[in-house]
């Protein structure tokens, strides 16, 4: 058998044990308790973000007083770009200019690239949003791409209506006069000063003349035709 403890040896061991006990739950109440961070306040463009994010469409209508919005056929592409690209360098507090690299897309995060996205959708017209929703492209470079292809040729409009008239030339009936040579002439110096290819003039063609299937969107199936088109390699005529 063990010796009878001592008073004094009987007293530190009940001052051991209490010590064990208060220790015990002291670490149970600090695992209940969950640290706090420590305070940080945002930086000026954390604040800024966070404004773009919650309402990009108000930010970018601050910041672009004019508002421009992308129409269908392209006119004011340049416009719509550098609203785009100011907003854009606002939010990320950036000196460079953003949507001249479309790699520069790449470095959004995931908020801020599906903001962008959203962005550019409620800044065009429904046409074109049209054109979006049935891409269904979510990556913001995507979206800009397929905009640029579709609308950054002013002159778009400039040459429909030109191949337009030559078109209606061509279908006259009526005897060659002054005035409809003067017209081919007019139209061919015209159409070389906006230098149209042969393959851009066919695009154009084959979309104003070639009918889209029925419940088909005409909008959509005309831009369908433009990427097919730019797409297919040309191939040479093998002779026989």
């Amino acid at each position: 058998m063990e010796p009878d403890l001592t008073p004094a040896q009987a007293r530190q061991l009940f001052n051991d044990l209490r010590q064990e006990i208060a220790d015990l739950r002291n670490a149970q109440l600090q695992a209940q308790v969950p640290a706090i961070a420590p305070y940080r306040p945002w930086t000026r463009q954390e604040k800024i973000m966070e404004s773009f994010i919650s309402n990009p469409l108000q930010v970018h209508n601050q910041l672009n007083p004019q508002k421009p919005v992308l129409v269908y056929e392209g006119t004011n592409f340049p416009a719509w770009e550098a609203a785009l690209d100011q907003t854009i360098r606002h939010v990320l507090v950036r000196k460079l200019p953003f949507t001249d690299q479309p790699a520069n897309f790449d470095t959004l995060t995931v908020d801020e690239s599906s903001t962008v996205v959203c962005l550019m959708r409620n800044t065009v017209v429904d046409s074109l949003g049209d054109i979006l929703d049935s891409a269904k492209l979510t990556a913001p470079k995507a979206v800009f791409k397929l905009l640029k292809t579709k609308c950054s040729r002013s002159d778009r409009r400039q040459k429909i209506e030109l191949l337009n008239e030559l078109v209606t030339l061509i279908n006259n009936p009526a005897p060659a006069t002054n005035a409809t040579t003067s017209v081919w002439a007019k139209l061919k110096l015209e159409l070389l000063q906006l230098k149209v290819t042969w393959d851009e003039a066919l695009g154009i063609l084959l979309q104003s003349y070639y009918k889209p299937p029925i419940g088909v969107d005409p909008m959509t199936f005309e831009f369908t035709i433009s990427q097919q088109l730019n797409e297919k390699e040309a191939h040479p005529l093998m002779m026989s």
